[in-house]
């Protein structure tokens, strides 16, 4: 962390406080000296913050408009990372609940209480743009990215990032892939030659509080490392943290047949796989360098973020 960044927040309220992207970004901004409440639908606070007395956990609806006023007021700085994912919904009506609704409310809110404000989107956002996903997922970041869109370009401060395939290093917050090689579960893994630009937790929170100062709003950031294929990324960390990789690579023209009977029986089973067969079948492939240089960043290199002398259990 660079403490030579200046940070002009005093008080930061960040959404989806407990999740892969929430907390490396309340960390982040802790340790830069802001106060940070973290509004959640979890009664939980983060375990990282569990005695830090600059941090408040609020939990709440996104959607709940007093709510969130309420915990606007004073507020420098409003990060919005809340969302719906693939694996934690499976119907339209919730993608877009959470992905539309919820951040038209948060918008409105930060409009009215004159906060600035940074979102953070999707690269599956340009995708839907592009007509090349149009999964619920895809579609509804794109729809919540524009709302946010039109009213930075109507006096909102603030501006939008996109990352592509986040991954952490810390138990609990790290995602699907990297959750299941620390803990030496990984024994299958579908789709190993699908490329993906991933991008660390804490690369992204580094960009998050980088965008919030930056001169222009309106604009939007594509926060993405370096292509990898996902059998490569996983082998590599697999070898960092001293693990046994996958026993089974299964290539995603073997994967899309048992993934597409697997969305069919998903009220059957109750399981929602974590990836659609669109996305399967899209490389999630872009280019992060551009708007890395823009905002000043450089992405860590694996052997930084990994090291296996950590316990990771």
């Amino acid at each position: 962390m660079n403490s030579s960044y200046q940070n002009p927040f005093p008080r930061v309220l960040v959404t989806g406080a407990t999740g892969i992207v929430g907390v490396p970004i309340i960390k982040t901004f802790l340790e830069h000296g802001s106060e940070v409440i973290g509004l959640s639908r979890s009664a939980t606070r983060p375990r990282t913050f569990k005695t830090h007395d600059k941090y408040r956990h609020v939990r709440g609806d996104i959607r709940d408009r007093d709510l969130l006023v309420t915990c606007m007021l004073g507020v420098d700085l409003v990060v919005h990372t809340a969302g719906a994912v693939h694996g934690s919904v499976s119907v339209k009506s919730d993608f877009f609940w959470i992905n539309v609704d919820g951040v038209r409310a948060v918008v409105e809110a930060a409009k009215e209480q004159s906060v600035r404000f940074v979102h953070i989107s999707s690269v599956n956002a340009i995708g839907f743009k592009e007509n090349r996903l149009r999964d619920s997922y895809a579609e509804s970041k794109s729809v919540g990215e524009d709302i946010v869109l039109g009213a930075l370009a109507n006096g909102l401060e603030g501006n939008v990032l996109r990352p592509a395939t986040v991954f952490g290093h810390e138990s609990g917050i790290s995602g699907f892939l990297v959750e299941r090689i620390l803990a030496g579960r990984l024994k299958v893994l579908p789709a190993s030659d699908r490329m993906i630009s991933p991008v660390w937790s804490y690369d992204l929170a580094r960009a998050v509080f980088l965008a919030s100062q930056h001169q222009h709003s309106g604009k939007a950031f594509t926060i993405a490392g370096s292509s990898v294929q996902t059998g490569e990324f996983v082998q590599r960390i697999a070898r960092l943290v001293e693990r046994k990789g996958p026993m089974i690579s299964v290539p995603a023209s073997y994967f899309s047949v048992p993934l597409s009977i697997a969305w069919k029986m998903q009220r059957l089973t109750g399981w929602t796989p974590p990836v659609t067969v669109e996305s399967l079948k899209n490389m999630s492939v872009f280019d992060g360098s551009k708007d890395a240089s823009l905002l000043g960043i450089e992405y860590t290199p694996l052997n930084h973020i990994f090291k296996s002398s950590i316990n990771y259990d």
